[in-house]
């Protein structure tokens, strides 16, 4: 009889700017994890719950990509950082660019996108991690209608692949 570990889950990271090119991360919402690796998406990785302190020697886009893993498996989840003020506003600005309407939704979602950053790929996971829709973008495709008809009630991750950056966007499916 042996008992069976579920998956390791994870919500999302927190990030605090300290200033100067050095942020503090810390995990939000991790479970049954055995191991946490951070790549900080500038060569340099960390093991470790956190909160971790990272500086960033450049400024620019770092996708910041946090793996948990047991002897089931192992989930990620990304957030991208902008070091420095030029950087700062680009991401503002890529972050207003990306509209998900309706939210909640029903059956569609749509993704808009009135900035000039390509969207590359969208992929969508549940609260367990595992993605339950995954959709390359041609370049130049400023609108993309997501089926969500199959997806049960629930919170979502939409994970925006950019030519800048990753974003993650939460979306509800209420029926």
């Amino acid at each position: 009889f042996m008992s069976e570990i579920p998956q390791p889950v994870v919500n999302s990271i927190a990030i605090i700017d300290n200033g100067g090119g050095t942020f503090t991360f810390n995990v939000i919402g991790a479970q049954n994890e055995e191991s946490m690796v951070w790549d900080f998406g500038d060569g340099t990785t960390a093991t470790g719950p956190g909160p971790i302190e990272h500086t960033y020697e450049e400024e620019g886009f770092y996708t910041v990509v946090l793996t948990l893993t047991n002897e089931c498996g192992s989930v990620t989840v990304t957030r991208l950082v902008a070091v420095g003020p030029t950087a700062v506003g680009e991401l503002e600005a890529l972050e207003n660019a990306l509209n998900l309407y309706p939210n909640p939704a029903n059956a569609i979602v749509t993704l808009s996108n009135s900035g000039d950053a390509q969207i590359q790929q969208v992929a969508i996971y549940n609260l367990l991690g595992q993605r339950v829709y995954q959709q390359p973008i041609a370049a130049g495709v400023k609108e993309i209608q997501i089926p969500t008809s199959s997806f049960s009630n629930g919170i979502y991750h939409v994970q925006i692949e950019t030519s800048v950056g990753t974003l993650t966007r939460k979306l509800e499916i209420v029926r």
